[in-house]
């Protein structure tokens, strides 16, 4: 089986690779302007991006899967194995990627992915999607496009599975497509230990006029991986984006997002809940776009983060880039560690220091885990939540 290693590698290299000549050339184009992930990469400074990409890798490629019945849609390894019998859903070569997005990992997600799982939405939809890793020193790299329909509603709920695959590096990526006045809930819950993998993710998605979107992203564990999302909003559309984040030990795990306002009367609110201990690393960079078109915009971002240890770190880049006066904006950042003023007020009513600490981590969090408006996926992320943290102080 073929070994890579992706460092070695130019655009040239993955256009040898790339199975899909219908993206290719534009795939290529885009990574010779962008250069391959390095060190200097704005986002991926703080990601200890070259040790991860100078390593050796066994390239998986994509076979052909029979897909059996099932509750949810599940991915093992790139490859759908099963899916709910009402969903429409194909497995196709990508006929056109985003030719914009400023992340190379998207374009090599694509050079890498000969045909991209693709979701069709023209009804109410209650979609689980789950993923599963099982191959060790893998290069795995799979894409799935979602086209919400007109006046549809999808949520989704993204869950990725405990899994065994050591030293993988996973390139994945969602294209998503939101026509007018369709509604999309994402649901985003992923949860990863030190010896399951490494994923690089990279998405597109197009929100079209008069349609609501709210994105909630939650991520537990120890290892590393990265959500990078590009959104595009266009005329009154509401978006809101929710993401909490708790690491220890050594983990590296963040959230970059780049949200476009592209046209008027947008909405946008984004609220980021980060608590870390050990030699953690968290990364948080938002950046909040109204373009010249972009008129009587709404944004508010806000970021907040706890750092329960001295060996933590917290990169925190609340941004907004706007070009006209008609709106409203706001935006702010704080890290620290937890109030000794509120440990003191909870001791002083009987509670041990180390109870009065859980209580106020536990608010800290479930003020994201709250927005979420289904109680047994609430129920299943303060549960996560509770493991990860109990478990990482006993």
């Amino acid at each position: 089986m073929n070994r890579i290693t992706p460092a070695k590698m130019q655009s040239s290299d993955l256009a040898l690779l790339c199975e899909n000549a219908k993206i290719k050339d534009a795939a290529v184009q885009k990574l010779q302007e962008l250069g391959m992930p390095g060190a200097k990469t704005e986002h991926y400074r703080y990601f200890s991006i070259v040790p991860l990409l100078s390593k050796s890798y066994r390239h998986i490629k994509q076979s052909v899967q029979q897909i059996a019945p099932g509750d949810a849609v599940e991915i093992v390894d790139g490859e759908v194995v099963k899916a709910p019998e009402n969903v429409h859903i194909t497995v196709e070569a990508a006929e056109e990627i985003d030719p914009a997005h400023y992340d190379a990992g998207y374009y090599i997600s694509h050079l890498l992915t000969p045909k991209v799982i693709k979701i069709s939405i023209s009804e109410d939809t209650h979609l689980i999607l789950k993923h599963r890793f099982t191959k060790e020193e893998a290069l795995m790299a799979y894409r799935i496009a979602i086209e919400v329909h007109e006046g549809s509603t999808l949520f989704l709920d993204e869950i990725f599975e405990k899994s065994t695959a050591p030293e993988s590096l996973i390139f994945y990526g969602m294209d998503i497509r939101i026509a007018e006045n369709a509604t999309l809930t994402w649901i985003k819950d992923q949860e990863i230990e030190q010896n399951d993998y490494t994923m690089l993710a990279s998405h597109s998605c197009t929100v079209n006029k008069g349609a609501k979107t709210a994105l909630k992203t939650f991520d537990f564990g120890n290892s590393r991986a990265l959500q990078i999302y590009k959104i595009d909003l266009h005329e009154k559309v509401q978006f809101e984006a929710s993401h909490l984040l708790y690491a220890d030990h050594e983990a590296q795990r963040g959230n970059i997002i780049q949200i476009n306002h592209k046209a008027q009367h947008t909405h946008t609110t984004q609220n980021a809940r980060h608590i870390l201990r050990n030699k953690a690393r968290g990364i948080f960079d938002g950046l909040i776009r109204v373009e010249h078109a972009g008129k009587y915009a709404v944004t508010h971002q806000n970021a907040r983060s706890i750092l329960l240890d001295n060996g933590a770190y917290m990169i925190s880049k609340p941004q907004l880039e706007i070009y006209i006066d008609e709106l409203e904006a706001s935006h702010g950042s704080t890290t620290g560690q937890l109030d000794p003023d509120q440990i003191f007020y909870l001791r002083s009513r009987g509670i041990s220091e180390e109870a009065a600490r859980k209580m106020l981590i536990f608010a800290f969090a479930k003020d994201v885990i709250d927005t979420v408006e289904n109680k047994s996926i609430v129920e299943r992320l303060t549960a996560k939540f509770e493991k990860h943290y109990s478990g990482a102080t006993s």
